[in-house]
């Protein structure tokens, strides 16, 4: 008769299996890790691979303003024969008008003092107004320059004469282009042969997007 099998020899071979399969989890572990580096010792590779842009910097710059449309059309195609590409950017602008030269309202009597003493000086170019308390306009001027000598005559004659700018609003129109600095003696050139012609570096707007 076959003598029964023990828990005894069933345990004892099951730890000897037990051992293998360690042994084994250890050598497949060590041959998976062998030769392989860390994370900080591989970054100098990494890093050597990215390739420095090698593009040249550029700028924005700001060409204008332009009161007509025309105008700055005829610069985009000069600006194009230089091998640049200008982008349109139109935009409402706060401008001076005229420069206007008033005596501020002091009541109808000393409104017709100043007009006897405007008289007997020979000046005729002025209007009273009936309201504003008889405001005395004593004239509009383009140029500053103008309006500054006329305000400085005024007071000389004893008149609390001011001087206003009054503005309005119209369109301006610039053009905006990317560059290199290699373009800067050209655009400088560029501008002193354009009378008027602004040139800013500036974040350009309409190539935000580009």
């Amino acid at each position: 008769n076959e003598s029964p099998v023990t828990g005894r020899e069933d345990s004892a071979e099951t730890d000897k299996q037990a051992d293998v399969r360690a042994g084994y989890q250890e050598s497949s572990t060590a041959e998976i890790f062998e030769g392989q580096t860390t994370g900080s010792e591989n970054a100098p590779f990494l890093a050597s691979t990215e390739k420095p842009d090698s593009r040249p910097a550029r700028v924005c710059k700001a060409l204008g303003p332009f009161d007509e449309f025309a105008a700055a059309e005829t610069v985009s195609d000069r600006l194009v024969s230089m091998g640049l590409i200008p982008m349109l950017r139109s935009e409402d602008s706060r401008v001076v008008d005229d420069y206007w030269i008033y005596l501020p309202g002091k009541g109808r009597q000393y409104s017709q003092k100043i007009v006897q003493q405007l008289k007997a000086e020979n000046i005729h170019d002025y209007y009273v107004y009936d309201s504003d308390d008889y405001l005395i306009s004593l004239g509009t001027f383009r140029k500053i320059g103008l309006a500054e000598s006329q305000l400085a005559n005024f007071r000389r004659m004893g008149l609390d004469a001011v001087l206003e700018k009054r503005y309005k609003t119209r369109v301006e129109h610039w053009l905006e282009i990317f560059v290199e600095k290699k373009y800067d003696t050209q655009l400088e050139n560029f501008a002193m042969k354009t009378p008027g012609l602004q040139i800013n570096t500036t974040s350009c707007m309409s190539l935000a997007a580009r």
